[in-house]
């Protein structure tokens, strides 16, 4: 029996009527045929099972996408930790310039930013890569809703993970 034979049989059953109107819903693919994704054998080297997992498993691409960002964001915590240790010994201690990834935390510096910039045209010297960064997040965010929050945002991977 077809498919739309047997779930005709059953709507009569049921007392439904108009169950002899009803269409075939397709060709269905046998299951020799259907295009397997299969999985590298466990004998394969460890990276081709990872680049399978990149490619089929996209809870696992977000999580390695969320940890890189997050790895992201302590090396630049811990640049600027050094940066301030060097500013508060006097110049005594070897020489650190400010990591410029930091201006991405200073949401007060790039908004000021994006005022002088939208007034005047010129983009402030000052903290130009923070008003980048601010530009992309809300590019990303506009163009993808809750991706920022879900893949890229620290905040959102250590709120998920608790």
């Amino acid at each position: 029996m077809e498919a739309y034979e047997i779930e005709a049989a059953t709507l009569e059953r049921v007392g439904i009527a108009e169950a002899t109107e009803l269409k075939p819903r397709g060709k269905r693919v046998a299951t020799e045929l259907r295009r397997r994704r299969g999985s590298p054998k466990k004998d394969a080297p460890s990276w081709k099972r990872i680049l399978w997992r990149l490619r089929y498993d996209s809870q696992y691409l977000r999580s390695v996408v969320q940890i890189a960002f997050l790895l992201l964001c302590i090396w630049i915590g811990i640049e600027f930790y050094l940066f301030v240790r060097w500013g508060i010994s006097g110049n005594s201690a070897s020489a650190v310039s400010r990591p410029p990834g930091v201006e991405g935390f200073l949401p007060i510096s790039s908004l000021i930013s994006l005022k002088y910039w939208l007034q005047t045209g010129v983009i402030n010297n000052i903290h130009p890569s923070g008003l980048f960064i601010f530009l992309a997040i809300l590019l990303v965010s506009f163009l993808m809703k809750k991706a920022f929050c879900s893949w890229m945002c620290p905040v959102g991977t250590l709120s998920e993970s608790l």
